[in-house]
This record gives structure tokens, sequence and C-alpha cells, in this order.
């Protein structure tokens, strides 16, 4: 038993040694291949991390593509909002000036929306980069 015991101990050290190994370079950016195990626990954790890993990669697409969005709404919602103050200081009645400053109101809630787009963005990226800092920490353990 005490061969046994010393083998299976042997066998739990190299596999929590891949995982860490297999953790930390994915939290380093590094497309690490997959580690193969007999161990079911081992495996079924191993595929958790995979599938985690995906996920961040998901978030990373959808962060730059919410940039590249809010980045191309936003310069013409500006250039609409200074045209309607520009078009505010010339208004001759009362119903110009009404529709200029419905649409000054539409374009300050457009830019609040967009500014909430990156703010969801940056919480998300947040989220990610503890959950890597989480990621690296399993060394330690």
């Amino acid at each position: 038993t005490t061969i046994f015991s010393i083998f299976a101990i042997v066998v739990i050290i190299r596999h929590r040694n891949m995982l860490i190994s297999y953790t930390t370079q994915l939290a380093q950016g590094v497309d690490a291949p997959i580690p193969k195990t007999r161990l079911r626990e081992f495996s079924e954790v191993i595929k958790a991390v995979y599938t985690l890993q995906d996920t961040l990669k998901d978030k990373d697409f959808i962060e730059e593509n919410t940039k590249a969005i809010r980045h191309e709404l936003r310069n013409p919602i500006i250039f609409i909002a200074n045209n309607a103050e520009t078009l505010r200081h010339i208004a001759s009645n009362k119903d110009e000036l009404k529709l200029i400053n419905n649409i000054l109101l539409s374009t300050s809630r457009m830019k609040s929306l967009l500014d909430g787009l990156l703010d969801l963005s940056k919480l998300h990226r947040k989220q990610d980069n503890t959950l890597k800092d989480n990621l690296l920490g399993l060394e330690g353990i």
C-alpha cells in the first residue's frame, strides 16, 4: 500500500503541475495545447478551463467591436449636436428652437448610451483581469 500511495501522490502532483502550467500559459495569453490526462477529475477541470478560455476570447472580440461601434457612432452624433448647437443661436422662432432642443436632448441621450457601452466594456475587462489573476494564483496551490 505504501508503494501505491507514493505512486498516487506522484500521479496527482504530475497532473496538478500540468494543470498549473496550462492555466498559467492561458493567463499569459499563450495559445497552449490542451493537456492530455486519463484522470477524470483533472480532465473535467481542464475542459472547464478550456471553456473559460473561449469565453474570455469571445469577450475580447465583443469588447473590440463595442469600442469600434462606439467610435463610429460617436463622431456623427457629435457632428449633429455641434450643428444643432450652432443652429440654436440663429433659430428664428419657437418651433425651430423646440426642434433644435429636441435634437440636442436626443444626441445627449445617445452619447450617454455610448458612454454606458464603454463603461460596460471596462467592467467586463476588469472582471476578466480578476479572473486571469485568479488563474495565475493557481501556481501557489
